[in-house]
């Protein structure tokens, strides 16, 4: 479960960054006029729409008519409540202490490693219940879930989409229990903080180019809009 959940985060992280890395040049520079601004528009909207439902799939809680322990699907609130059950972070503990047999001089840090592992995925997890602005952007991510699965008509959806501000939140509270589900399961430090600044240094560079790019079009005639 552990490792298709830090896919499908990555994916998230990746996606945000390309739109969040847009949208700042934008911002930055209003007094620019540059042609195509309506697809930048549409391009800017698919980005947002397909984090959206990156994110619906990440945060997807299944069936309900199911145990929450016997639902086949990798997701945030289920690895969450998992790594909040005892019996699972004894065990998981107890697994720690033999990340590095060879040296059993490590298996107490190994064990307080695991467990604070835990415990700050959890934390980033309750960022969502405990915070009014993480209830809401929960509470839009699934009606814009619902919406889709009901087929509605694409404005409709676009309207039930969260926030800028509330798709980053739910990225980064993602990002943040993936690394730490991912080191307490596996043992692994995977840090996905230092994968996203990657993605955003790369996003920066692409569209530094890419709008400059336009402007240069529409200095030679182009048409704006």
């Amino acid at each position: 479960m552990v490792k298709a959940i830090h896919r499908d985060v990555a994916i998230v992280l990746a996606t945000e960054a390309a739109l969040e890395t847009a949208n700042a040049i934008i911002v930055a520079t209003p007094d620019i006029e540059r042609p195509g601004a309506v697809t930048y528009e549409t391009v800017a909207q698919s980005l947002v729409l397909n984090l959206a439902m990156s994110l619906a799939r990440v945060y997807d809680e299944g069936s309900r008519l199911r145990h929450p322990n016997k639902r086949e699907l990798a997701s945030i609130p289920l690895i969450a409540r998992l790594l909040s059950q005892k019996r699972c972070q004894d065990e998981l503990a107890r697994r720690a202490r033999q990340w590095t047999p060879q040296y059993p001089e490590f298996a107490d840090s190994q064990e307080a490693a695991c467990r604070k592992a835990i415990s700050d995925a959890l934390a980033a997890f309750d960022r969502l219940h405990t915070d009014r602005v993480g209830r809401e952007a929960v509470r839009r991510l699934r009606l814009m879930r619902n919406k889709v699965l009901a087929h509605s008509y694409m404005d409709e959806v676009i309207v039930a989409m969260p926030t800028y501000d509330q798709v980053f939140l739910l990225a980064d509270v993602a990002r943040d229990v993936a690394s730490g589900a991912m080191l307490a399961i596996d043992g692994r430090h995977v840090d996905l903080t230092e994968f996203e600044e990657g993605r955003v240094a790369q996003g920066r560079l692409f569209w530094e180019h890419a709008l400059r790019a336009l402007e240069g079009d529409q200095l030679a005639g182009g048409n704006s809009v």
